[in-house]
């Protein structure tokens, strides 16, 4: 009904525009086009009416170019339903194409590492582990890196073992009382006392192989010291839970392990509740660290997740909507 009667008034209008184009044209035809040469042409000049439109003083070309603007309106106003549809449909299209495409490439992936259980074609069955350490950043690999997840899970795995130890490292109490020494003081005591300073950076290379495996790299002491600075700042109660995480993560027993990492990501939630909290600092300073742990103990169930977040699936996966369920994965 709208576009009726904008039609009524639009096509009124086209008619006096034509009616007047035709009129200038056959006024200028009796000059022998003697004026049209020295009408003047006003740059980006297009009227705001149709009154001035008509005036005397617009050239030809000027009325042209309104004529070619209102019709250029006119058509759009009345196929916007028509560009709406094609649009929903080619969205629609590329959606099913997606969806299409990731599922293809998933399911081809699956069955080869289902073939691979069946019928013992590879020494690694991925559908057959536990995934201890899903989620864990691997250590200083590339991102680029990360299809190793899926391709090459364990030696991927001791990626993430040695940020895991990294992390262990960073937490222990013998590297923070090597950084500030303390001399026969009671053991509860020394990080009361010792919460009264801070650590600076530049004590971290300081720190003596004979306390650890291994002194911090260079490149792990800005979060080292942040780490250290932070444990200063709990109560006796929040560092008997971050020991206890310590102690699980460092424990040779991988269900152990999972379940320290459990027990940290649980604390996540809290922590982004009230992150001003120090022991919050600290939990969300660790899972900085270490990425986004989610021990899979069901086999076959870290594999998905593998799949889902290696960067070679991201191009199957990245901007296809799943619409029964709120990842990839829906169970």
């Amino acid at each position: 009904m709208t576009y009726g009667w904008k039609n009524a008034f639009d096509g009124k209008d086209f008619y006096d525009i034509n009616d007047s184009i035709v009129e200038r044209v056959n006024y200028l035809k009796s000059t022998d086009w003697k004026e049209y040469k020295s009408e003047p042409v006003l740059p980006g000049f297009l009227p705001t009416s149709l009154s001035e439109w008509m005036s005397k003083d617009r050239s030809l070309e000027d009325r042209l170019k309104y004529f070619q603007k209102r019709m250029t309106d006119w058509r759009m106003t009345n196929l916007a339903d028509v560009y709406e549809a094609h649009q929903n449909w080619s969205t629609a299209l590329g959606q099913l194409v997606g969806n299409y495409k990731a599922s293809y490439e998933f399911y081809q992936t699956m069955t080869a590492r289902i073939r691979d259980s069946r019928y013992d074609l590879s020494p690694m069955k991925a559908l057959e582990i536990p995934y201890h350490l899903s989620g864990v950043k691997a250590y200083n690999l590339a991102p680029e890196k990360y299809d190793g997840m899926v391709t090459h899970v364990k030696t991927f795995e001791n990626y993430q073992r040695e940020n895991v130890a990294l992390v262990a490292k960073m937490l222990s109490p013998q590297i923070l009382a090597k950084a500030y020494p303390v001399v026969e003081r009671p053991q509860d005591a020394d990080l009361q006392e010792l919460s009264k300073k801070k650590i600076p950076g530049q004590m971290v290379s300081a720190v003596s192989t004979s306390v650890v495996d291994n002194a911090i790299e260079e490149r792990d002491q800005a979060a080292f010291v942040k780490v250290q600075n932070l444990m200063l700042d709990l109560d006796a109660k929040d560092r008997k839970k971050i020991e206890s995480f310590r102690q699980m993560i460092l424990s040779k027993d991988d269900k152990v392990l999972a379940q320290g990492l459990y027990n940290l990501r649980k604390e996540q939630n809290p922590a982004l509740r009230d992150p001003e909290k120090p022991f919050s600092k600290m939990i969300l300073a660790l899972i900085d660290i270490l990425g986004a742990p989610s021990p899979q103990m069901e086999p076959g169930r870290g594999y998905l997740l593998a799949y889902q977040y290696a960067p070679a699936s991201q191009q199957y996966i990245n901007g296809v909507e799943f619409n029964h369920g709120s990842s990839i994965f829906g169970t």
